[in-house]
């Protein structure tokens, strides 16, 4: 009695590629383009950071990115399943990790719309008409991005 063992190139190739495209890719949510704020010489991503730690004087830290890591343990998960559906074939590198990182990038902004933050000064609150951290015209929360590097 013999066994014949045939080897599937086709699939092989696809997982190649698939482990080619996983290997060392980093999906990131965030400020990545360099635009600025309207009539500011600060970079959307720079105001962001401010805001995440503050300056150390004036402006307290407001968290929002962190916040909404530590409100989502789920990223984990769902970065687990982009790959599992990846190498499955369920589901493209792009298409899955596009579900991804919209979703991260959705709970950013509702962070930043929602999120509890110190109260603004009054200064800012007289500034901007409003007593809303973070939100003065809305463009740092319409700019959150997301993006896979490698």
């Amino acid at each position: 009695m013999t066994t014949k063992i045939q080897a599937n190139t086709e699939n092989y190739q696809k997982l190649k590629r698939v482990l080619e495209d996983l290997a060392g890719a980093k999906l990131k949510v965030g400020f990545f383009d360099g635009k600025k704020e309207k009539d500011s010489e600060l970079t959307l991503a720079t105001i962001a950071k401010i805001n995440e730690y503050g300056d150390g004087k004036n402006i307290p830290p407001r968290p929002f990115m962190r916040q909404t890591l530590n409100k989502n343990k789920d990223f984990k998960k769902d970065i687990e399943d982009a790959v599992r559906d990846t190498i499955n074939f369920k589901a493209s590198f792009k298409s899955a990790f596009r579900k991804v990182g919209v979703k991260a990038m959705q709970e950013m902004q509702l962070e930043i719309t929602n999120g509890s933050f110190k109260e603004n000064s009054e200064y800012t609150k007289k500034k901007k008409k409003s007593s809303k951290p973070l939100i003065d015209k809305g463009h740092l929360r319409r700019n959150v991005s997301w993006r896979v590097e490698k």
